[in-house]
Parts: structure tokens; C-alpha cells; sequence
């Protein structure tokens, strides 16, 4: 659980969130996947350490463990930003993005470990003053605490050098750590909606709360993502498929706004498999291809930027998109050749835009 939750600390921290997560039982317990893919990678360096002592003497050990323990953040950051367990244990991945960092990842490492240190010291200086019976909790305590903290640095070095590692991050998803003034209660936009159709749903009558709906909103639109979520549930139970995969449109909008990425992506899947061209706005596209691509969807990610490109190709969101895919086919799919295909196509048609010295960059370190 303290892994899993570390694990979460970190990836929050890299998408900019630098307050802790909540913890919870959707905390600890859900995606598990990447941390049991982390558990694969101790496990693969205990064997390749066993082998090596056998074969070479348990001298090997101690530069072996050195060695190690310095690549080993470069393999969780890169099983962070691109899901795949054979690009963390990939040697060319890892030693490829510790030179990306250059001495950040120097100085990190040098943090990285006196804080492996501190639960052995701390334990010896507190220990002599409690009980015996006591002593294993409290390791096990500051061995947690500690691996938090770790986890939180690591995220924080992603975030500092996403562009150098390829994570994405996109500045709305930021939130400060000291902001704790909450804001004033706002009021439903579409309250008045929500009462009357409420009682009508509670009878069963949902045939009747859709075309109330429908009637109730068809000068000023669903403002809120109550009504929107509701409206959306009641044309997919009723099979109104037409009428859903038009307001799909309008709720994914509203889902992007709140960052609600889980519920964003499975409106839009499911809306796909229903119907092949479904096509929602430029900005939800974006989000959607970034937040695929965090998932380790990389394929479904690069179709989604590639709509986008093709079906807004005026919008200000293109040059990012063609940046994104070409940070995907690189560190992701193995396909350098088609990152710097798509950077110089980038460089050459969008030459005064902003994404343009990350893309001079990204190319320099292709090589």
C-alpha cells in the first residue's frame, strides 16, 4: 500500500498537483498495473544480481549496487511517462534520459540518497528511547515515510524536465500547494432543470425527463456537468443513440473542464466504438490523446492527435499535437525516425510558434 500510494504521490507531483493524495481506498487499489510492473523490475535486478554473484564472486555486489541504484530512478521515470515495462528496462532508454537531464539528474541522485539513508539513521537515534516491542513499527514507519518523500522528489524531477522526458503537462492542471482558501459555493447552472426533471426519473418516467430536458435547455444549452452526466445516462439507457452522440460532444467539453479523465475517456471510447468518426471539439481531442497516452495507449493516442490534426488543422492546439506524437513515436514506439520526421515538418511549417525551441530540443538529443 505504501508503494501504491507513493506511486500515486509521484505521478500526481509530475502532472503538477504538488499537493498529497487523497488517501483512500480508489487511492491505493485502483491502476494497479504500473506499480506491479515496477515490483517486475526489483524482481529482474535481484535475479541478474544473484546470477552475476554466482558467476563472479559477491565482490561484484557492491559496484553492481552502485551502478544500480543510479539508473534506477531513470527506470521509474520512464515507466511513468510511457507505461511500458520493456522501455524501463530498456538500457538505452535509461541511460539515454539520464543524459537528457544532465546534472539535475546528478543532484537528484545525490538527494535521493541521503534520504535512502535517513530511516536507518533516524531509527537509530529514536529507537534507544522506546520499547523493544515498538521497534519494527517504526522502522517500517520511516522506511514509509521516507519512501514517500522519494517518490515525491522523482515526480517533481519529471515535472521540472517533462519536455527532456517526454511526460505531458499541460498548465491548466497545475494547482498550488498554498492555495487552501476555498472558493464560494457556486450554484448549479442548471438547478432548475435538475428539480424538474429529478421526480420524473424517480417515477420511471424517463422518457419524459428526456424531453423535458430537451425542451428546458434548447435556448441556452447544459451548462453543468450534473445535468449533462444525467442527460448522457438516460439517452444510452433509452438507445437514443443519435441524440447521445450529439450531446457527447457538449458533456466531453464539460468532462475536460473538470479534468475528469477516467469519465472523459470512457464517454469517448464508447462513443468510438458506436460511431468511427465521432468527433468531438479540437481542445477535448487534445486532452483525450494526452490522457490515452499516460494510460499507455500510445497507438489509440497517435490516431487521436492525428484527428485532430486532420479534422482542425487551423487550430492553435496542431503544432503540440504534432510535438506530442512525435514524443510518443520516440520514446514510447521505438521510432526515432518517425519523431524527427514529424519535428521537421513541425519546424518547417510553424517556424514562429511558441512549441518551437522544445521541438530544436527534442531534435538535438535525436541525435
Amino acid at each position: 500500500m505504501i508503494l501504491k500510494y507513493s506511486f500515486e504521490t509521484l505521478k500526481s507531483t509530475a502532472s503538477g498537483d504538488l499537493k498529497p493524495p487523497k488517501i483512500s481506498a480508489q487511492t491505493v487499489s485502483a491502476d494497479i498495473g504500473q506499480v506491479l510492473k515496477q515490483v517486475v523490475i526489483f524482481v529482474i535486478i535481484a535475479v541478474v544480481e544473484i546470477n552475476l554473484a554466482k558467476t563472479f564472486g559477491p565482490l561484484v555486489l557492491q559496484p553492481l549496487d552502485l551502478i544500480i541504484s543510479f539508473f534506477l530512478p531513470a527506470m521509474i521515470m520512464i515507466l511513468v511517462s510511457s507505461a511500458s515495462l520493456f522501455n524501463a528496462i530498456n538500457p538505452v532508454a535509461f541511460v539515454t534520459l539520464v543524459f537528457r537531464i544532465g546534472w539535475g539528474y546528478l543532484l537528484m541522485f545525490a538527494f535521493l540518497y541521503f534520504l535512502k539513508q535517513a530511516p536507518l539513521l533516524l531509527s537509530g537515534f529514536v529507537l534507544r528511547f522506546v520499547p523493544p516491542g515498538l521497534h519494527l513499527s517504526l522502522v517500517m514507519f520511516f522506511v514509509g515515510f521516507y519512501t514517500i518523500i522519494i517518490y515525491h522528489l522523482m515526480g517533481y524531477v519529471i515535472l521540472q524536465y517533462h519536455e527532456e522526458i517526454g511526460y505531458q503537462v499541460d498548465q491548466n492542471d497545475f494547482r498550488d500547494p498554498t492555495a487552501e482558501v476555498k472558493a464560494p459555493q457556486r450554484m448549479d447552472p442548471d438547478a432548475p432543470v435538475l428539480n424538474a426533471v429529478n421526480p420524473l426519473i424517480q417515477e420511471g418516467k424517463l422518457d419524459g425527463a428526456i424531453a423535458l430536458i430537451m425542451e428546458m435547455t434548447a435556448v441556452t444549452g447544459i451548462k453543468g456537468i450534473n445535468l449533462a452526466d444525467r442527460y448522457y445516462t438516460l439517452l444510452k439507457m433509452k438507445k437514443k443513440i443519435p441524440e447521445m452522440l450529439k450531446h457527447a460532444e457538449n458533456y466531453l467539453e464539460l468532462l475536460v473542464a473538470e479534468n475528469n479523465r477516467v469519465k472523459a475517456l470512457k464517454v469517448f471510447i464508447e462513443c468510438k466504438k458506436i460511431k468511427a468518426d465521432f468527433l468531438p471539439d479540437a481542445t477535448a481531442l487534445f486532452k483525450l490523446a494526452g490522457w490515452l497516452n499516460e494510460m499507455g495507449k500510445s497507438k489509440e493516442a497517435i490516431v487521436t492527435y492525428r484527428r485532430l490534426v486532420k479534422d482542425y488543422p487551423e487550430h492553435q492546439l496542431v503544432p503540440k499535437a504534432f510535438y506530442r506524437m512525435a514524443q510518443i513515436f520516440q520514446d514510447r514506439l521505438m521510432r526515432p525516425d518517425h519523431a524527427r520526421k514529424i519535428l521537421t515538418g513541425v519546424k518547417k511549417k510553424y517556424p514562429q510558434h511558441e512549441i518551437i525551441p522544445h521541438v530544436e530540443n527534442y531534435l538535438a538529443n535525436l541525435g
